[in-house]
């Protein structure tokens, strides 16, 4: 079932009748043959009231063609009002060659089973929707924006409603989607945002899996390629959400959260040099859920203050590993806030931050372990092992874990292990 929320300024159109088209004072259907000796059976509907809209559905593909060579709808192409790509069947727009689109809310696989798709390719070819973009409102929907290519709206959504399925695909450099407002990826159903090669995002507040069943992926892979979140950064909300950084990619945002409702599950991984996840502000792994952070191969995360297992119920696991691995927290770092939390650096990981909490707040839970050659964990500040909550601390194997003044049990009531272990392990208090 659509979700109204989502559908209120989209279907103001079309819901004071049961079909789309009927009642409407001026239809036109047209054919068009696509060239390079190809047939393709094209549908365009055009309605003209007090909302215009423009519907490419029945098998249809349409070309704006800023040379108006291929073109079967001249550019630019202002639609004036709705634009539907797979309204109950299939539909593709394809903007090429610096071709111009504009429309006001527009929408790739709208209806229940349609399918849609949506090619933007080559510099200088643009879609400027006024209103939201939904990649998959209640059907299938793809968005590609390739070779230099833009598309500009205020929301974007990928798998708005449950059950639909939304993708984008943003690649090659000068490759850009300019969202004014709010990014959703995998708001009721399953959303997939991949950003490579050079491309780029930006939007204000972004979600990886909005919503409980939700399920949200986001990859931003390549030098390059990057993701800028003007506020803060949503992975698994209330579903389930993943984010991975891979081989020189960026992301950035104020605030970072993984597993942010108590049914959402989160998971994040910054891995291979160059690539990096810059927070702002503070960063929480496990807000109210579940939350994994994974630092890998020379990637690099940096924010204020960071938290493990940081509200009452709450999971986090962070794990830095790898010569080159860094997590930097300019503040403190507290593993067990009121949650249970989890810290692994391993293999020539670092992590770095001023003061270091393990098991904070009553009945909090913290586990630190450091291990193996190279891997550290420097507190310019005080490090507690068990502050009020149950506190663990395991340096093996050549760790090394430093600090200005290190204390075991600092509040009544805490219970706190500290073990040193293994040839070249240290920790000097």
């Amino acid at each position: 079932m659509v979700n109204e929320v989502d559908r209120e300024n989209l279907t103001k159109a079309s819901s004071a009748n049961s079909s789309y088209s009927r009642n409407y004072p001026k239809t036109y259907s047209l054919r068009f043959i696509k060239l390079l000796a190809l047939c393709v059976a094209t549908s365009l509907t055009i309605t003209s009231t007090a909302f215009a809209q423009a519907t490419i559905d029945g098998g249809a593909l349409e070309i704006v063609d800023g040379t108006n060579v291929l073109s079967t709808q001249t550019s630019p192409w202002n639609v004036g009002g709705y634009l539907f790509i797979g309204e109950i069947g299939t539909g593709e727009l394809q903007i090429i060659e610096a071709g111009a689109v504009s429309s006001t809310i527009s929408s790739i696989g709208r209806f229940g089973g349609s399918i849609g798709e949506v090619t933007v390719k080559d510099t200088d070819s643009n879609w400027t929707t006024t209103g939201d973009l939904i990649v998959g409102l209640s059907g299938n929907g793809t968005l590609n924006i390739e070779a230099g290519g833009s598309v500009s709206n205020i929301r974007g959504f990928m798998g708005s409603s449950f059950g639909s399925t939304g993708t984008a695909t943003v690649t090659g450099a000068g490759s850009s989607w300019t969202n004014s407002g709010e990014l959703y990826v995998g708001r009721f159903g399953t959303g997939t945002l991949t950003v490579e090669a050079g491309g780029a995002v930006s939007n204000t507040i972004g979600y990886i899996g909005r919503e409980a069943d939700s399920t949200g992926t986001a990859t931003v892979t390549g030098a390059g390629s990057s993701w800028e979140n003007l506020a803060h950064l949503n992975i698994g909300f209330g579903g389930a959400g993943t984010l991975t950084i891979s081989d020189g990619g960026a992301v950035s945002n104020t605030d970072g959260y993984i597993g942010v409702e108590n049914n959402g599950t989160g998971t994040a991984t910054v891995t291979g040099g160059g690539s990096s996840w810059t927070n702002s502000g503070f960063l929480a792994v496990g807000q109210l859920g579940t939350g994994t952070l994974i630092i890998s191969d020379g990637g690099a995360v940096s924010n204020t203050v960071g938290y493990i297992g940081n509200y009452l119920g709450s999971t986090g696991t962070a794990t830095v590993t790898g010569a080159g691995s860094t997590w930097t927290n300019s503040g403190d770092l507290t593993v067990g806030r009121a949650g249970t939390g989890t810290l692994n650096v391993e293999a020539g990981g670092a992590v770095s931050n001023t003061h270091g909490y393990i098991g904070y707040a009553t009945d909090s839970t913290g586990t630190a372990t450091v291990t193996g050659a190279g891997s550290s964990w420097t507190n310019s500040g005080i490090l507690y092992a068990g502050f009020s909550g149950n506190g663990t601390l395991n340096i093996e194997d050549g760790g090394t874990v430093s600090n200005t003044i290190g204390l075991i049990g600092y509040n009544s009531g805490s219970t706190s292990t500290a073990t040193v272990t293994g040839t070249d392990s240290s920790w000097p208090e």
